[in-house]
């Protein structure tokens, strides 16, 4: 997995959008109930989160 894409990708979905402060709350949350310091993670909660809410937004709309 190329994670400097990634990290890219979020970045422009995340920072300062629409989308980004929707989730900032829930993604808060989640992440002091799923913890932040595991070394295997690649996603960010806000990412993880991030990328569900497209992945449902993307069947709805096809």
């Amino acid at each position: 997995m190329d994670t400097e894409r990634l990290t890219a990708v979020m970045d422009s979905l995340m920072n300062q959008t629409v989308l980004g402060e929707l989730l900032a709350p829930m993604a808060r949350a989640l992440a002091q109930v799923r913890g932040t310091d595991a070394v295997s993670r690649v996603l960010s909660m806000a990412d993880f989160i991030g990328l569900g809410v497209l992945q449902g937004l993307r069947t709805r709309l096809s």
